[in-house]
């Protein structure tokens, strides 16, 4: 797993419980909202220290801006998006593209790929059960339980 993508994996459905939970009026103070920040680095840093990973050097904003993409979107941006984004004087609000895109369905999309992969979700299911349409009902439900950020 690439260096970002251990990133993502920690800080994007953070990122996203987080959103979902102020949109239910449960939001955090600026100190809470640090002391969450601070928890995931420190996460962070004893992972990069048990694997003896380096921290990467800076890298072009384009180069991280399609790495954000990727991994929580699962595609590369579009031209408009990329000049959205890098705006004329090349700088990247990283916060902010984040926090667009877990917001959105590309996002949803993502994680229900990624859960569905590692659930062997399939909606053709071999045998009786096959004739209610069970597959299809698990990859439904699967569906929702990742639109709403249940645990």
């Amino acid at each position: 797993m690439s260096r970002l993508s251990i990133a993502l994996v920690f800080i994007l459905p953070t990122s996203f419980a987080l959103a979902q939970a102020e949109k239910h009026g449960f939001k955090l103070s600026p100190v809470q909202l640090l002391d969450e920040v601070s928890q995931i680095d420190k996460i962070l840093e004893k992972e990069h220290r048990e694997r003896k990973i380096k921290s990467p050097a800076k890298i072009e904003n384009g180069l991280l801006l399609r790495r954000i993409f990727l991994s929580a979107a699962g595609r590369i941006p579009t031209v408009d998006e990329y000049q959205k984004w890098l705006r004329s004087d090349g700088s990247l609000n990283k916060e902010a593209l984040i926090d667009h895109l877990i917001r959105s369905e590309a996002y949803a999309s993502q994680m229900f790929n990624w859960w569905a992969d590692h659930l062997r979700a399939k909606s053709n299911i071999m045998g009786q059960a096959n004739q209610i349409g069970a597959g299809f009902l698990y990859v439904d439900w699967l569906k929702t339980q990742v639109s709403e950020n249940v645990p």
